[in-house]
């Protein structure tokens, strides 16, 4: 490491004590079986191409997120297509087979169809009601799209133009919807009073049971539809995602711990930044999804989540909410032998007592352990084997679980930083304690 350079918890001028030291101990992991469709690309990084022009493609093992060639294909989509084409792709207008669950033209004819038993213009309420059209409903739909891209404190100000209000008005909302503001968002009122995701002619069913009943065929499809349009690598991610909203809800949640604010919960698997299955906190566990299984609903949900996965043997990374020996048994028991690993708390998770570390206060005390590692291995399980349990001392000790890894060694990280003087950025090498290599223990013990 050049002169000067640390890592960022390490306090300057301290001089390390233990010494870091690499062993050769590799761990034979199952290899992941998902084959996706990837262009064909010479070393001049070229694409390939037959003779009329179309792309040729290979087929195999990836690790990363991949769009579907299939799914593409199906919905005639390309590298030029428009944002719209694939809003469509995604949210069809039209059904197109027996498969789709919720259409634009079904949210349609269900806003207009409870508005008719509202007795919407009927003298009840909103006299000057006059039932949506496929093009009205679309550009109330992507009144709420802009709204997310570009927040006002209330979204009827974007019907103001800019003349009228500098600050939030939208001069192309404005004329969009007519040019009459008064009117816009007298009309607005009638799509937030009587727009549904759901046919109101189906009996509505318990709030404990059906807690997302009002959009269920919209998550349906979401979650149908997401899972059809990518192929998954093998890298993915399992945490908790946040719909953030204000005001009052029986669902709602508290968060304290994050900026996020408070709102719904949901438990996802993604890879890449692309949500592929979700389940919200919400929900209850069913007596099926439980099946026997002797742990939290937490365990039980993400239990779910992986058994969407269509391929074998994904490597999912946790937080340590999440992370135990019993999920790490339960994830590889499972019929895609998901192989979990993370940051772990050290009580109550299932870390040996050979790898624990008693948590110092003094600083001298501390410059003699920092850089200590312990490891240990379970071996002698049917279930999951070689899982590796981990501790490393940096400010205080951390705790890893893994029944994902390959191997435990030191790493060099490179980082860019600027240097103002020469007004450019600068690579160096830093050293990286995810992985760490030590003597590695025989862990043998009934999980």
């Amino acid at each position: 490491m050049p002169d000067g350079f640390r890592a960022p918890t390490v306090p300057a001028g301290e001089t390390p004590f233990i010494k870091k030291r690499n062993y050769q101990h590799v761990f034979d992991r199952m290899a992941f079986t998902g084959v996706a469709k990837v262009p064909r690309v010479y070393k001049n990084n070229r694409v390939a191409k037959d003779k009329k022009g179309n792309v040729l493609f290979d087929k195999k093992s990836y690790t990363e997120t991949l769009p579907k060639m299939s799914w593409v294909r199906k919905n005639k989509l390309t590298i030029d297509s428009h944002p719209c084409d694939w809003f469509e792709a995604m949210l069809n207008v039209r059904r197109k087979d027996k498969e789709t669950t919720c259409t634009l033209e079904d949210l349609l004819e269900w806003t207009n169809l409870r508005a008719l038993k509202e007795n919407a213009g009927l003298g009840r309420k909103y006299k000057e009601w006059q039932p949506f059209t496929l093009d009205g409903l679309m550009k109330h739909i992507g009144l709420y799209l802009f709204q997310g891209l570009s927040p006002s404190p209330q979204v009827e100000m974007k019907f103001f133009s800019s003349l009228e209000d500098p600050v939030n008005g939208n001069d192309f909302i404005h004329k969009s919807f007519g040019g009459m503001t008064g009117v816009l968002q007298r009309r607005h009122r009638h799509f937030k009073s009587c727009f549904t995701s759901v046919d109101p002619t189906i009996p509505v069913p318990d709030r404990n049971t059906h807690p997302n009943w009002k959009v269920h065929p919209f998550l349906k499809h979401i979650l149908d539809i997401s899972q059809k349009a990518v192929f998954m690598g093998r890298d993915l991610s399992c945490d908790e995602q946040t719909i953030g909203f204000q005001g009052h809800h029986k669902d709602k949640q508290r968060i304290t711990y994050k900026k996020e604010g408070d709102g719904f919960l949901a438990d996802t698997i993604c890879g890449d930044g692309y949500t592929y299955a979700f389940f919200f906190r919400h929900q209850q566990v069913t007596s099926k999804m439980q099946d026997g299984l002797k742990c939290s609903p937490l365990h039980v949900r993400v239990s779910a989540l992986c058994s969407q996965l269509p391929d074998k043997h994904y490597t999912l990374g946790m937080d340590n909410l999440y992370m135990s020996t019993k999920l790490a048994r339960l994830c590889y028991s499972i019929k895609q032998k998901v192989m979990i690993h993370g940051v772990t708390c050290p009580s109550l998770r299932g870390i040996p007592p050979i790898v624990k570390q008693e948590e110092v206060k003094r600083k001298s005390d501390l410059e003699k352990v920092r850089h200590m590692v312990k490891a240990a291995v379970l071996k002698s399980n049917e279930v999951c084997t070689n899982l590796v349990a981990l501790s490393v001392y940096d400010t205080k000790p951390v705790y890893f679980l893994s029944n994902a890894c390959e191997g435990i060694k030191w790493m060099k990280k490179t980082k860019k930083v600027y240097d103002p003087k020469k007004k450019k950025q600068l690579s160096y090498h830093s050293t990286d304690y995810k992985l760490l290599t030590f003597t590695i223990e025989i862990w043998v013990m009934l999980i």
